[in-house]
């Protein structure tokens, strides 16, 4: 009761109601489906059709109000009275404008999160999701092609896989997925170097190649802590807002040395008050060299997003429906030693997802909005390799898929053969979300949000398909494989509830965001850690502003501080690897008559299935401080980041034997049996490869960025940002080794088991500085990029031990390290070179990129564009002496822009 009356007197003691229009500045022409948004109080909604909006804000005037739509530049602006019905008029997009800005916004009150609205994207013209990230502090340029699967790297020297596939990316508020993927194929399972060029990958993340940002109005990058309505996530998260709204018919080619491409889309206001339609469709064509045609990647995609808004029992509602379809493929085209051996690549990736969203306003005294998010998607990544063979040396043949020994036969010396990797997931997802605003006194709003998602995943793919009887990675390990569609589905439900405080108090405020997730792993074996286990993310931020005036101009101060952790759930890979079928020769007797060859192998079975995995889990805390005065802004954010339990294959060692025929007993005339040789029991060792949470991940670092207002002098402003990272990559479980060497006609007998792990420190420092120059009489803006990575460099820990602490016998038994025990332990002593420990150190590097723009009349937009026109890339000598240079290829382009 008491909650109720608080409630109630919360949400009676102040709200002012919002209302207008928004229109055209040009033909004056009601613009439907602009989004209007309070940023005091998160507060949001779309106009209708008709251009007309209406919400009840819980907050006292003076407050803002952002309005943005597609095509538009954005407009903020000052509400000063308790009811207010405004006419909000926005201008086309331009460079004429004086507000028009190329790089990234940071309008977050207590976080470090990034915009990068429509006009930089437009600027800009990235060809994928991976060119944006050059506008964040800390952001590099490197190669723009496309021929390698690009990953997310986020606050760190270097990569690795764990952070990549902790990223999170949704479009529109859903999130996307690819947990259901798995390879299990090559000689040990969990490998994907199926696959070099990375077109099909596991367990690394979304390939930024398949995103295309030309179906995008913007761009938010949470790098650090994301807030508990975001989940399966350890890394912060990248959130795509995708167009929608009426707009002119928008066409751009784009075209250097490496890229190719071409759009065109168009958002339509239908009759009959059905709302508008966006859509729209684009081809890229990359190929590293502009000679050689092998590898080119391709790529096609097209989305449509329908918005429609009602007022259903007198209050808001909407309606929105995203349909969106993507493909692509890389071939490797022929050349004369690729046709000399009959090989043939082709990997193909499609993905079709339809997404609906709802959302009503019934503001009552305990619910302001709900908000329904459901979707389902198919996915279709498959790789084809049709490969030659070529056996050195005699190659034995099994296929048994039961332990013990049986006959088999001899591989060619060379022959054809291929694999499939199939991989077909299906995604459904569904999330619903209650948001309840309040004001309490004067100053005191709040914001109040529950909410609850599922997500199914089920792998209905072939899997690997091979031909049995001619391997394609002949050895004596190898899977035989099952289908992905027999592996269970994966699903998981998570619940959350998020409170944001903001108290506002002449040149104070304070904000606190405050939030819970639960997240519970479904449908797995009950033998499994995750199995019905509770997973709780608590995440917290908070900042505090001070403001005053400074030589005639409002200066603010803002302190910021925040605490989160976050969970990176298991993929199907690593939940549901197959079984590994260890084959070892125990007769070979190989003549050159066919008729009288024996081959007999003595299969053993492994199951690298690890019931004890949990959760990649990373715990974040981040400070920063944000000063704003006169157009002036400078952000600087410290953070510090420990990922434990990242989830990765690891090489173990189990004892096993087998009886080894090693010699005839007599001369034998025609095939040999059994019988007929001399046999011993052989003791060794099986390896395996099998998923734990052994990776662990250590991040420092501060990222800075200051920003200039426009200089008229010179017609510029400026932006110099910049990162230092320094970033160290373990392993948190114990390392076997065993030495590939002979004892007396045996292997090796021993496996040493080391407890000191091997570290990689990396070290990465960089300045960016853009200098952006608006000719406004001309209606040209040019811009200078100059990129100095003054660090860079890594090295290996020196505090592994030579020696084991402990060893594994034949027979499983684990005794302490003891050299005296055994003149062969010696061979465990693990000796590197030194040189494996001195540091790769690179040297300052500098390049300057440049690009112009010019509008011709209102509706074309010509630009012209050259990267690395000026390179420093000295050379070095690495770790190993050996001389290195990283240098990119110079290379111009331009693009043309139709807006009819």
């Amino acid at each position: 009761m008491c909650l109720i009356g608080w409630l109630t007197a919360s949400y009676i003691w102040g709200q002012s109601l919002l209302q207008g229009v928004v229109v055209s500045a040009t033909d004056h022409q009601s613009l439907p489906f602009a989004t209007c948004l309070v940023p005091e109080t998160g507060q949001g909604t779309i106009a209708d059709e008709t251009g007309r909006f209406q919400m009840r804000v819980t907050a006292h005037p003076p407050y803002s109000v952002r309005v943005q739509s597609l095509g538009f530049q954005t407009q903020t602006l000052a509400v000063t009275s308790a009811d207010t019905t405004l006419t909000i008029t926005l201008s086309e997009q331009s460079i004429t404008l004086s507000d028009f800005t190329v790089t990234a916004r940071y309008l977050d009150q207590v976080g470090s999160s990034a915009t990068i609205g429509q006009e930089a994207l437009e600027y800009i013209q990235p060809t994928s999701l991976n060119d944006v990230f050059s506008l964040l502090p800390g952001g590099t340029m490197g190669a723009s092609n496309m021929q390698q699967g690009r990953l997310i790297t986020n606050r760190q020297a270097g990569s690795d896989r764990s952070t990549s596939f902790g990223m999170g990316v949704s479009v529109n508020g859903i999130p996307l997925r690819n947990d259901g993927m798995r390879i299990q194929m090559e000689g040990e399972t969990g490998q994907d170097a199926a696959d070099q060029a990375g077109n099909v990958a596991v367990n690394t993340g979304m390939d930024l190649r398949t995103l295309s940002t030309d179906h995008v109005e913007s761009i938010t990058v949470v790098r650090g802590i994301s807030p508990a309505s975001e989940g399966n996530l350890s890394s912060g998260s990248v959130r795509l807002q995708a167009k929608q709204g009426a707009s002119p018919l928008r066409v751009r080619v784009k075209y250097d040395p490496q890229n190719k491409l071409v759009y065109a889309g168009k958002g339509y206001k239908l009759p009959a008050e059905w709302g508008t339609l966006h859509v729209g469709a684009d081809i890229v064509h990359s190929q590293a060299q502009i000679e050689d045609s092998r590898g080119a990647y391709n790529r096609a995609t097209a989305q449509g997003n329908w918005s429609w808004a009602r007022q259903w029992w007198g209050r808001p509602a909407h309606l929105n429906l995203l349909g969106s379809f993507v493909s692509s493929f890389s071939n490797n085209k022929t050349d004369p030693l690729i046709s000399a051996y009959h090989e043939k690549y082709r990997s193909r990736y499609q993905r079709a997802s339809l997404s609906f969203k709802a959302d009503h306003e019934p503001q009552l005294c305990w619910l302001d909005k709900m908000e329904l998010q459901c979707m389902a998607d198919y996915t279709l990544n498959r790789l084809e390799y049709h490969k030659h063979v070529i056996n050195r040396s005699v190659m034995p043949l099994q296929q048994s898929i039961t332990e013990g020994e049986s006959e088999g036969i001899y591989l060619p010396s060379n022959y054809d053969t291929f694999y499939e990797l199939d991989n077909l997931p299906l995604t459904g997802y569904a999330q619903l979300t209650a948001h309840k605003y309040g004001l309490w006194g004067q100053h005191l709003h709040y914001t109040f949000d529950v909410g609850a998602s599922a997500t199914v995943t089920k792998n209905v793919g072939l899997g690997a398909v091979v031909d049995a009887e001619r391997p394609p990675f002949p050895s004596a390990d190898f899977i035989r494989p099952r289908r992905n569609r027999d592996i269970p589905a994966i699903a998981h439900q998570a619940s959350f509830v998020e409170t944001r405080l903001s108290y506002t108090q002449e040149h104070q405020e304070w904000h606190l965001s405050a939030g819970l997730r639960q997240t519970t792993m479904l449908n797995l074996p009950k033998d499994y850690y995750l199995h019905g286990r509770l997973l709780f993310e608590p995440r917290l931020q908070g900042s505090y502003t001070w403001s005053h005036q400074a030589g005639g101009h409002s200066m603010s101060h803002t302190w910021r501080l925040g605490y989160g952790e976050e969970n990176k759930l298991p993929s199907a890979d690593y939940l549901y690897p197959d079984r590994v079928y260890h084959d070892y020769i125990a007769l070979n007797a190989y003549y050159t008559e066919a008729d009288r060859r024996l081959l007999i192998t003595n299969t053993k079975i492994q199951d690298p299935t690890n019931p004890a995995l949990r959760a990649d889990r990373n715990r974040k805390y981040e400070a920063g401080y944000d000063c704003k005065w006169h157009d002036f802004e400078l952000n600087v954010t410290l953070f510090d980041e420990t990922m434990r339990g990242g989830v990765e294959y690891f090489t173990s060692y189990m004892p096993t034997s087998y009886t080894y025929y090693y010699q005839l007993r007599h001369e034998v005339a025609g095939k040999p049996t059994r019988d007929d040789f001399l046999s011993r029991t052989e003791k060794t060792f099986m390896a395996m490869r099998s998923p734990a949470n052994s990776a662990r991940t250590d991040k420092q670092g501060i990222e800075y960025r200051l920003h200039t207002p426009t200089l008229p002098c010179l017609h510029s402003d400026f932006e110099i940002n910049g990162a230092w990272y320094h970033t160290v990559y373990s392993s948190g479980i114990p390392v076997m080794y065993r030495p590939s060497i002979m004892v007396d006609d045996h292997a090796y007998p021993y496996v040493g088991i080391y407890d000191g792990h091997e570290r990689e420190y990396a070290d990465m420092g960089n300045t960016n500085l853009w200098v952006n120059t608006h000719l406004t009489d001309w209606r040209l803006i040019f811009t200078n990029f100059i990129q100095v990575v003054w660090l860079q460099e890594s090295h290996l820990g020196t505090d592994v031990s030579e020696y084991p602490e402990r060893y594994m016998d034949t027979s499983g038994n684990i005794h302490p390290f003891n050299l005296g025990d055994d003149t062969q332990l010696e061979r465990l002593r693990r000796s590197f070179l030194s040189a494996r420990y001195n540091r790769n150190k690179m040297p300052v590097s500098v390049i300057w990129n440049i690009k112009a723009t010019k509008e011709c009349g209102r509706h074309v937009r010509i630009a012209f564009f050259a990267n690395h026109l000026l390179q420093v890339s000295p050379t070095y000598r690495d770790a190993y002496q050996r001389t290195r240079r990283n240098s990119q290829q110079p290379f111009f382009g331009g693009e043309l822009t139709w807006m009819l």
